[in-house]
């Protein structure tokens, strides 16, 4: 009669749970890559892109894979974060920030945006509502990021400190609030 491992059998029950959260998380390259790709082609600097995106790729990943108020802070800081992705690059495409001179007050405007969109989301979770702030905002601004690149890094440090502005307040004030 053969003895069950127990040990044996949890060890690998357990790689198991790991390698299908693991393959769960990178579903959200599909978003991701076509995102940084995006970057790339509008970007003049494209290492400072891919720099970014490597972050936000490992962000993504590693928030979802661990789950709890990181994992839910993904979609939301996606979601506020394309949008701030979107304008910026949708102003300069159309010439308004060439012509007025306007990069980075777009990308603070389009960072503050993202942020309000990541702390309604978050006002509505019951629970780790900080985290989930804090974590939706580096996803936010890190996509962001990808499109404020385009119009030079005064763009990018301006979303990220758009996207801050709004949810490092509301992260404290929910902290205080617990």
């Amino acid at each position: 009669m053969a003895t069950l491992d127990f040990a044996n059998l949890e060890q690998q029950s357990r790689g198991a749970y790991e390698r299908t959260r693991l393959k769960r998380a990178l579903r959200v390259l599909w978003v991701v890559v076509p995102v940084l790709l995006v970057s790339l082609c509008s970007c003049t600097t494209p290492h400072l892109s891919l720099g970014i995106g490597a972050l936000l790729i490992a962000a993504t990943v590693g928030f979802l894979w661990r789950g709890e108020a990181l994992g839910r802070s993904v979609a939301p800081g996606l979601k506020a974060g394309i949008v701030a992705f979107s304008v910026p690059l949708a102003m300069h495409m159309l010439g308004y920030c060439c012509r007025y001179d306007i990069e980075t007050i777009t990308c603070v405007v389009a960072g503050v945006a993202a942020g309000a969109g990541v702390s309604f989301f978050a006002s509505r979770v019951e629970r780790d509502r900080s985290k989930l702030l804090l974590a939706g905002g580096v996803i936010a601004a890190l996509t962001g990021s990808l499109g404020c690149v385009a119009l030079g890094i005064g763009g990018s440090v301006g979303v990220v400190g758009g996207v801050m502005l709004v949810t490092v307040p509301f992260a404290a004030f929910s902290l205080a609030r617990a």
